[in-house]
């Protein structure tokens, strides 16, 4: 598979760009055509974005979020209190971001996981800006709908 993680892949200006990205993202990643949005603009969301089935049929959210500036562990938290009231319930939620990888955060977030999980809740993950631009590449036109100014590199089988 082609690597991005070479590339300097500008981050979308706006939320809806983002949205969209890692719709198209995980829809690849999980090989999961239905996931999609939740609602439209203005409707309350439950905290999720988006939604759906991911690559083990789990029912799972994707609340985005695009930031310049880093993710803190009091957002995470005020993102799984939102989900919490999502209907059907969640078997996991993924917090995804323009970030680039934050490993104290990573740990924050998989302790906080495992508590969520030990008391019957759903799971919780971050995906990051790498994470998702990897996943558009599993379809080099779906990368390319969205960057359509970069050249995914050819792989060269061994």
């Amino acid at each position: 598979m082609p690597d991005v993680h070479g590339m300097e892949l500008p981050k979308p200006k706006n939320w809806q760009d983002f949205e969209r990205i890692t719709l198209a993202a995980q829809k690849q990643s999980w090989g999961s055509p239905d996931l999609q949005m939740n609602g439209r603009p203005g409707q309350a969301q439950q905290g999720v974005d988006i939604w759906g089935a991911d690559s083990i049929g789990r029912r799972v959210g994707v609340q985005c979020k695009r930031y310049a500036d880093a993710l803190s562990l009091k957002l995470v938290k005020a993102e799984i209190a939102n989900a919490e009231s999502f209907q059907p319930s969640l078997s996991a939620l993924y917090i995804a971001t323009t970030n680039d990888y934050d490993s104290k955060l990573q740990q924050e977030v998989r302790l906080l996981s495992d508590k969520h999980v030990a008391t019957s809740d759903f799971a919780v993950s971050i995906l990051f800006w790498d994470d998702i631009t990897s996943g558009l590449t599993i379809n080099p036109d779906v990368f390319r709908s969205f960057f359509p100014g970069f050249h995914l590199p050819t792989h060269t089988p061994f």
